[in-house]
């Protein structure tokens, strides 16, 4: 008969062995909860853009560039042009910037950089980009604002700005832990999201960002965007489950900025759980010692 400690032991590793268990639930797929938009614009009116998103959890397949984008020259490229990134990362955090701000509007003014904060979880930086002008974007189902949108409702303004519905004037958000729109709350099904990419002048206005860094666990992207024009998709890499919404920053040419909530990463539940039961398991064997030794001290005594 296995001892008490023993059998705490054997509980505790079955325990944990159920908490790893990879989830699979949304496996290779877009998180609903964290694809989406925000509108910036505060408090920095000039400093206007969308922000799309979409945080994907990859199937574990080793390389989330051709998961992500089929076993295609772009994918070849996109992993050339990206020799740090973490390939067997389990969630890849995905954006883009559109500047939307009317060309021949002087009070308009360029965007020079998106900020995210990544929860200090971040194992990995760079962009969907490559050599020959290679560019992606997400795309979407819907055509509502114009129903002659290319390539299935590619981001690429004035076609089509909004990752999700694109015909609704939302206002500027502010940082209070909820995007503009996420799919979770209802609209265009989450399996409509996707990636495609292009190379040469097809996507008339999509750039390629110029840069991008990781310092003290916030992602910097330099974008330099002219109104009406949207960068190509960037990313960071991350182990853990996304957290919620942080505050990024975007910042214009004279230096104004303007605030949203993009999806940030966290500890794994699962791990942190772990923790507290190997620690609350841990204990109750010491205590169920203690209760033996003081019930041989009682018999011995009596």
């Amino acid at each position: 008969m296995l001892s008490l400690a023993r059998r705490t032991w054997v509980g505790m590793a079955a325990a944990i062995g159920m908490l790893l268990a990879p989830a699979s639930a949304e496996a290779g797929n877009f998180l609903s909860g964290y694809t989406g938009n925000t509108v910036f614009g505060q408090p920095t009116p000039a400093t206007d853009g969308v922000v799309n998103f979409g945080v994907y959890q990859t199937s574990g397949s080793g390389n989330f560039f051709t998961e992500m984008f089929g076993n295609t020259a772009a994918a070849a490229a996109f992993q050339a042009a990206n020799p740090t990134a973490a390939l067997n990362a389990k969630y890849v955090f995905v954006f883009s910037v559109v500047n939307t701000g009317l060309p021949n509007l002087s009070s308009e003014q360029a965007l020079t950089s998106l900020t995210i904060p990544t929860g200090g979880s971040a194992t990995s930086i760079g962009a969907f980009q490559g050599a020959g002008n290679l560019r992606s974007a997400f795309t979407d189902a819907d055509t509502t604002s114009n129903p002659g949108t290319f390539v299935g409702g590619s981001q690429n303004p004035p076609n089509n700005r909004r990752l999700g519905p694109d015909n609704t004037p939302y206002s500027s958000d502010i940082v209070n832990g909820a995007p503009s729109y996420r799919y979770s709350n209802g609209g265009a099904n989450i399996g409509d999201v996707g990636l495609t990419t292009r190379s040469g002048a097809f996507f008339s206005g999509l750039r390629q960002v110029s840069g991008y860094s990781l310092t003290n666990g916030n992602a910097t992207f330099t974008v330099n965007l002219s109104a009406g024009q949207s960068s190509t998709l960037f990313f960071f890499t991350s182990d853990t489950l996304p957290k919620g919404y942080g505050g990024g920053t975007l910042v214009g040419a004279d230096g104004g900025p303007s605030f949203g909530d993009l999806p940030m990463a966290s500890p794994e539940p699962a791990t942190m759980l772990m923790i507290g039961l190997g620690v609350s398991l841990v204990g109750g064997a010491g205590i169920a010692r203690r209760m033996r030794k003081g019930k041989v001290i009682d018999d011995q005594v009596a």
